[in-house]
């Protein structure tokens, strides 16, 4: 079986939803991305989602769900959130890659995929898939998303669409055995089912589960709970953490990265923007079946890099728990550590000071 078509570059999946977009009025499109937004503050979401819980809804970095109840409104969600969902799964994948360098999955299932969200984001990462299903149980986003992915390139046998509810469609075995799991901004709104769809796609999964959640302490929260849960099922944390221990994190502190996109026009827009980029932080866990091949880190940049003469301060979370680096012109990791970011994978913290 060959690989997936590409993923266009960033550029054109901007256009791509430019066009979409163009079949409404912009005054419209401006009112229900302004009414999302408020339904987003109202419900204490702020951060947005790229998947589903329930019919339909859009949940971010706790339990409220928003409704995505029409085709304009998932048109708006569009518009305004998918952009940085996608580019917080996509750096959150890359991130799960690194630390599993040489397996090549070749099969995905998106729990939750939204417009395909975290699929597109998978697809770009491993070009060697060959096949991905979407589940989107809410009719207005996965008709949307259909399209969005067709317009792509992506579609056909080899990129399904099902919807993520009891009795999905299929044959008996067709829900198992994917070497990759995706669950991104979905659990959040799950609330007590969320202990329970892990547990369930951990069974389905044959290689990698990757949980996304806005970079909240809420969202923060949710990834905590299921990397635990995931360990105590014998998963192994493959990213960000470099062990299996119980987070180092203290209270009033919660570990997220992350990842600054460019904005179209429209996006720019439509959010009442006047830069051309934006910021979207980010949680996430990555955990694998034991046999997964591959060497996590021994340690993970938490903040971004302190840059100062001469030296380089770095925030780390280590094996022995949470340790500050400081990296002198003399060592020979100086270098690294004046082009390293936020998130990126680290030596030995030990070895590190100077």
């Amino acid at each position: 079986m060959t690989g997936l078509p590409a993923v266009p570059p960033q550029e054109t999946i901007q256009q791509v939803v430019s066009q979409l977009a163009a079949r409404v009025p912009g005054r419209d499109l401006a009112r229900a991305s302004a009414e999302l937004s408020l339904a987003y503050r109202s419900a204490g979401a702020v951060g947005g989602a790229g998947g589903a819980g329930g019919a339909g809804g859009r949940g971010g970095g706790g339990s409220a769900e928003v409704p995505v109840g029409s085709d304009l409104a998932a048109l708006a969600y569009l518009v305004t959130r998918f952009p940085a969902t996608f580019a917080a799964s996509r750096r959150a994948l890359e991130l799960s890659k690194e630390s599993s360098a040489g397996w090549r999955p070749r099969s995905l299932v998106d729990v939750g995929a939204g417009p395909g969200t975290a699929a597109l984001a998978a697809a770009s990462t491993w070009p060697d898939l060959e096949r991905a299903l979407l589940l989107e149980p809410g009719r207005h986003m996965r008709s949307l998303g259909e399209e969005l992915c067709a317009r792509l390139g992506l579609c056909g046998p080899s990129w399904r669409w099902g919807v993520a509810e009891p009795g999905e469609p299929g044959e008996p075995g067709e829900l198992t055995g994917f070497d990759v799991v995706a669950m991104a901004y979905v659990l959040g709104e799950a609330g007590e089912r969320a202990d329970d769809l892990v547990a369930l796609w951990w069974e389905r999964c044959s290689g990698l589960i990757v949980v996304v959640e806005p970079g909240t302490p809420a969202g923060f929260g949710v990834v905590r709970r299921v990397r635990s849960l995931l360990v105590s099922l014998g998963g192994t944390v493959v990213a960000p953490c470099p062990h299996e221990a119980d987070c180092p994190m203290g209270e009033g502190d919660w570990c997220h990265f992350g990842v600054r996109l460019s904005r179209s026009s429209l996006h720019r827009r439509m959010k009442a923007g006047e830069v051309g980029w934006e910021d979207e932080k980010f949680s996430f866990a990555a955990v694998a079946r034991p046999a997964l091949p591959g060497g996590r880190s021994a340690g993970r940049i938490l903040r971004r890099p302190g840059r100062q003469r001469r030296r380089v301060e770095l925030s780390l979370c280590t094996e022995a728990g949470l340790e500050r680096a400081t990296i002198g012109r003399s060592s020979p990791l100086y270098r690294r550590a004046v082009k390293s970011a936020w998130g990126d994978a680290w030596p030995d913290a030990s070895a590190s000071r100077v």
